[in-house]
């Protein structure tokens, strides 16, 4: 996990941002377990630094250990125990796209829906996880020139950190036109099932039942070879044929 602390000007305050890297065929309760970990160390460490200066490193290492694994217990519990629907267990044993499509057609999905059925999917049939990133900004962006950190409230106001020579508005394009795709692969031998989405499908901006966030899936049903999939989904214009979308809610658009 990538790991930033941000301070804001002017304010006796920081982010603290965490990113989650690229992964490749893992176990996928591992893998968020090393997350959970990781981030709430790096928070617990900034904020206990910041009030207690005076306590030793090994105080503060194992009294955030022993906080973080009774914290982890209790989400890995909510996580397991979080129902999803059904019907993405039968998409897992569905032999036709048309079966996968016809089975997610009118179904939505929350994020920790979403990682509990990866957990049984892996508990379950041994299924893999792995997730790609992709980046893209409008042509004429100099990356040199980006700042630290560039924030749109819904609102419209810009919030900048950093040096940059570009304008609010000239920011408020690099934010509004940057492509990202984030890509999530479960495997299982030569069976593989792939759930993605942009920044524009959870924003609810694509052609899809007007303003509501929604991601989209594909298979090895589909008759496309794995990589060819996902060289499409790490270029800055993804072309694959029609595909099902499942509506899809976070902390930024709750059900």
């Amino acid at each position: 996990m990538k790991k930033y602390r941000i301070p804001l000007p002017g304010r006796k305050c920081s982010y603290l941002i965490g990113e989650s890297e690229d992964v490749e065929y893992v176990n996928p309760i591992d893998n968020y377990k090393d997350l959970f970990f990781n981030f709430k160390t790096f928070i617990y460490k900034e904020i206990i630094l910041k009030i207690h200066t005076f306590n030793s490193e090994i105080f503060i290492d194992n009294y955030v250990r022993k906080r973080i694994e009774t914290e982890w217990e209790k989400r890995f519990n909510e996580l397991i125990n979080t129902a999803f629907p059904n019907e993405l267990m039968t998409v897992l044993k569905a032999d036709t796209k048309e079966q996968q499509g016809s089975a997610l057609k009118n179904i939505s999905l929350t994020g920790d829906e979403f990682i509990a059925f990866t957990f049984k999917a892996w508990e379950n049939f041994g299924y893999s996880f792995s997730q790609y990133s992709a980046f893209h900004h409008h042509k004429g962006v100099d990356l040199n020139n980006l700042p630290k950190f560039i924030e749109l409230d819904n609102d419209g106001t810009v919030l900048t950190v950093g040096k940059t020579t570009l304008s609010e508005g000239e920011q408020k394009q690099v934010v509004k036109h940057r492509k990202v795709i984030i890509s999530k692969i479960l495997d299982l031998k030569d069976s593989w099932h792939c759930f993605f989405w942009t920044y524009k499908s959870l924003g609810g901006e694509e052609r899809y039942k007007c303003g509501q966030s929604h991601i989209h899936y594909i298979s090895d049903r589909w008759g496309i070879p794995r990589d060819n999939v996902l060289e499409q989904l790490r270029s800055p214009k993804y072309s694959l044929p029609s595909l099902p979308h499942i509506d899809f809610y976070t902390y930024r658009n709750p059900k």
